[in-house]
This record gives C-alpha cells, structure tokens and sequence, in this order.
C-alpha cells in the first residue's frame, strides 16, 4: 500500500501528477483536502490545525490539532503512518513550494521518518522527486531523468557510475559542491553509498 501524503501549498503539483491507485491511503494536511476533493477523492484521513482551511470538507476520518504545537502539520501526517500497515512506500505532494523554512523541515522529516520506518518517502513536485539514501545501493533509469544531484549534509562515502561525471569510492565532504546537476548517460545510473548518506534529487 502507497501511503499519498498531500500537504497545503501554493504549490498545486499534486491535481496533475498522482495516479490513483485503488489501495492509496490518502492524507491530507490543511487545506490539501482541497485538492484531492478537486479529483472526486475522498481523502482517508485529514490532519493539522487547519489555519489554512480545509475543515470544512468531507473526510473518512479527520484530525484537527491546537495552532500551538511543537509538530508541523506534514510531521503529524507522517507520525500516523506507524498506525498502517503493509505500507510500502510514502508520496508527499505539494511540499516544495511557498515558505522555504517549511521546505528545509520536510527534507529533515523524510529522512528522520525514513529511517524510523525503513521504508522509501519521496517528495515529488513537477520536474523534481526529491529522496534521502541512506546505505545501500540504488539504481535510476535515464528514461526517467535527464539530471541528478546529490546533496550531502554530512560527510559521506560513494559510488555514482553511468552519469557524465562518475565518482568511484570518493569521499564527499559537507562543504563540497560538486555531486550538483550531473548528467545521465547510461540506459542505468548506479549509486552506492558507504557511509552516511545524501539527498537524491532528480530531475527531468
């Protein structure tokens, strides 16, 4: 089961990218509850404070939390993840764009409750999905991409092959720049992460 997380933004990615499937699980935080009513969807559950709207909208269940909170409202979103089962993957839309104080936060929950989980959360916007790796050994089809980029918060170890600019077993420290906007070559980019981990943008 797809867990579909749809939070409130001036961002309206999630109208033109989801394809339905019939055992989603829908969320929806504040005013997000808008857009999937746009598709004739009823979301399975709708959390936050509300402060942006949206309780005035039907919902199978929904859960209305104090303004006053130490959570944002994509956090709570994912938190009732842990309440599901057989959840195999997570797809949060419409949470890149507008404030950027919330956008820095959302990288920080996929990785926290990725790893809590041990299951894969991506962000995907229009021309971006956005997904933390950490150790392990991960393969991206060009057909899909053209571009990748990597963004390390800590220092890590890894492996990149199949793009413009390969790396082998180099190791990319917190200030470095380099692993930004490399180009796809092969039919199958490859990337192995020895220690730590990164963000995985990638682009179309």
């Amino acid at each position: 089961m797809r867990v579909i997380i749809v939070a409130a933004s001036v961002e309206k990615d999630y109208k033109s990218l989801y394809n339905y499937q019939d055992d989603d699980y829908i969320i929806t935080t504040d005013l997000g509850i808008k857009e999937v009513h746009d598709l004739n969807l009823i979301p399975d559950l709708s959390i936050g404070d509300f402060d942006s709207g949206g309780f005035e909208y039907v919902s199978k269940t929904k859960k209305q939390f104090p303004k006053k909170k130490d959570e944002t409202d994509l956090e709570l979103a994912l938190m009732e993840v842990k309440n599901l089962n057989e959840v195999s993957e997570v797809i949060i839309f419409n949470a890149t764009g507008g404030r950027l104080d919330h956008f820095l936060t959302n990288l920080k929950l996929i990785k926290k409750y990725q790893m809590l989980y041990n299951i894969p959360i991506s962000i995907i916007n229009k021309n971006n999905i956005i997904k933390y790796l950490s150790v392990g050994n991960y393969k991206v089809k060009k057909a899909d991409y053209k571009y990748l980029s990597l963004i390390n918060l800590e220092n890590v170890e890894l492996d990149i092959s199949g793009t413009l600019y390969p790396l082998k077993r180099t190791v990319i420290n917190i200030d470095d720049t380099f692993t930004v906007s490399n180009e796809i070559v092969a039919e199958i980019a490859e990337i192995n992460i020895y220690t730590n981990g990164v963000y995985l943008v990638l682009i179309k």
